[in-house]
This record gives structure tokens, sequence and C-alpha cells, in this order.
């Protein structure tokens, strides 16, 4: 969003990425989180095998340039847990945190819930 160029004007709103369906997030579940370079890290529904992935946004190189959108993980629905549900954490060693909603490495949890914390190196 731009701020109005006058007083009482209106904003100005720019479309960074509309996300596709094969291999996108069919909803993003949690907040983007802001990285070094101006790259934005988010979760979201979808994915391949449709349990959730994180994804980063990388800033144009160029002016006028297209926003990339980069799937960073799937996850599988098993151990590595599935739908990713909290806002991410990225520490300045290049890792990204997380949390899932479901999943996880106990059979009592592979369908039900239970979940899993995850460190993603990106």
């Amino acid at each position: 969003m731009a701020p109005p160029a006058t007083p009482g004007g209106s904003w100005t709103e720019t479309v960074l990425n509309a996300f596709k369906k094969s291999g996108s997030p069919s909803n993003v579940y949690v907040n983007l989180l802001l990285g070094p370079n101006g790259v934005l890290f988010g979760a979201g529904g979808g994915g391949t095998d449709n349990v959730g992935l994180i994804f980063e946004l990388a800033p144009p190189t160029s002016p006028g340039d297209a926003w990339r959108e980069i799937p960073l993980y799937n996850f599988t629905g098993g151990s590595d847990g599935w739908a990713p549900s909290a806002p991410l954490v990225f520490r300045p060693n290049g890792v990204l945190y997380g949390v899932t909603e479901r999943g996880g490495s106990s059979p009592a949890c592979l369908n039900l819930g239970c979940g899993t914390v995850f460190e993603l190196k990106v």
C-alpha cells in the first residue's frame, strides 16, 4: 500500500504476487515474515501433497520485474507434520522456525493432530 500523494487522497494497492494453483499455497495461513534483502517468507495450505508448504517471495532484481514465488518446503503430512499454522520466526543464521497443527512422529498423531515444531535452513 502506498499512501496518497495528497492529504485525503486514495491509497494505492500494488499486488506483488498472485498465487497459482499448482505448487503454490492454496491459503496463506500465517503473516508474512520479512527476511534479509527484502525477501518475504510465508506458510500456507496446498503445496505438492496439499498439506502445506513454506514459501519465499523474492523481490524483483530489476525495477518493473515480477516478484518470484519460490516453494522452499512441501510438507508430506507424516512425521514432518502438516498444516503450518503459526507465524514463522527467522534467525539471522538463515534458519526459519515454525509449527504445524497436525502430524508428528507418534502413530497416534499422524491423522489426528499433535503437530510439530520445525526448523528449515534457507
